[in-house]
């Protein structure tokens, strides 16, 4: 049986900003790594999805794309639960994969404003690595 996901307004929204960002990094020179990055849920985690990882030179970036009518509530739009989820699940993609284990890390944002240009403000080092409001 194969099974069809239904995508809602929501996720099909993100969905669409997500390839938006990609294309946006990729004019940039950014390598893409891996898109919506889950690590395998082991027990007790609070792990987070990662929406891109992507490299440029010797700093692998992990960033969150968000879609926003405008910017005005975008510092708002991830919290600090997120944040840390969003590092928990940095620090496992490092650790299972150990080629980028000496490589500088960094948390951005992407955010695409729902106007009729379609603007996009990318927020580098968006947030810290420091982990914060333990989620565990």
């Amino acid at each position: 049986m194969v099974k069809i996901k239904i995508l809602n307004n929501s996720d099909y929204i993100g969905k669409i900003a997500e390839e938006e960002a990609i294309k946006y990094l990729k004019s940039k020179s950014y390598k893409i790594i891996k898109t919506r990055y889950r690590p395998i849920k082991k027990k007790g985690s609070s792990s987070g999805e990662i929406d891109i990882i992507a490299l440029k030179d010797k700093t692998l970036i992990f960033t969150e794309v968000k879609s926003r009518n405008n910017e005005n509530n975008l510092y708002y739009s991830i919290t600090q639960k997120q944040k840390n989820k969003i590092i928990i699940s940095a620090l496992e993609f490092i650790k299972q994969n150990q080629e980028f284990k000496n490589y500088d890390i960094r948390f951005d944002v992407i955010l695409i404003l729902n106007e009729s240009d379609r603007k996009i403000k990318h927020i580098k080092n968006a947030f810290s690595s420091e982990i914060t409001d333990f989620p565990f």
